[in-house]
């Protein structure tokens, strides 16, 4: 499931699931849109290694048009995910969507979709396009003023951050490891 680094770094960074390292907390925006590049990265790599059996689908696409998303999953998977059925019988985040910015009601406060337009300002939109630009090009998203950063704090943010997610991610598969032999 891919879904637009700029939504994913607002939400990472509201609940604070990515912190940023102790010297640099004024970071986090970036430090939520680096890992999210980063899983991107890794998850899209490894992908590659299973091509028939891999498959990219956009949230904004299950949110937009659900049936024709799962009519696409389902010729992929070789069953039939019924829309109607699926909501008619829902449980769990179905009834009651997981987000940080619903309302008591349920109701959504910002839209799903495009959320970091309302919600950032423009120095942190330019920011996170400048971090992501070549990712959200190369998924198709829509993205104003793209341009590469030029700032070399943010390569050394992305060279960190991502040996840090790295190390992190070895560590828990050896010791995972470990406990289960």
């Amino acid at each position: 499931m891919l879904r637009d680094g700029r939504d994913v770094a607002v939400s990472l960074f509201k609940e604070k699931w990515i912190r940023p390292l102790p010297l640099d907390e004024k970071s986090g925006f970036q430090v939520a849109a680096l890992h999210w590049l980063w899983k991107l990265e890794r998850g899209r790599e490894n992908g590659k290694r299973i091509t028939s059996d891999y498959l990219e689908v956009r949230y904004e696409d299950l949110v937009g048009d659900p049936q024709e998303t799962l009519r696409h999953v389902s010729r992929f998977i070789g069953y039939d995910l019924d829309y109607d059925y699926i909501r008619n019988h829902a449980i769990g985040t179905l009834v009651t969507p997981n987000s940080s910015f619903r309302l008591a009601t349920n109701q959504y406060q910002v839209p799903p979709v495009r959320r970091w337009k309302e919600l950032l300002s423009h120095a942190d939109i330019d920011m996170l396009q400048s971090t992501l630009c070549t990712m959200l090009r190369d998924l198709g998203y829509p993205i104003e003023g793209c341009e590469p950063p030029h700032d070399p704090r943010i390569h050394v943010r992305r060279i960190v951050y991502s040996g840090l997610s790295d190390f992190r991610l070895w560590c828990k598969t050896k010791l995972e490891t470990i406990e289960h032999a």
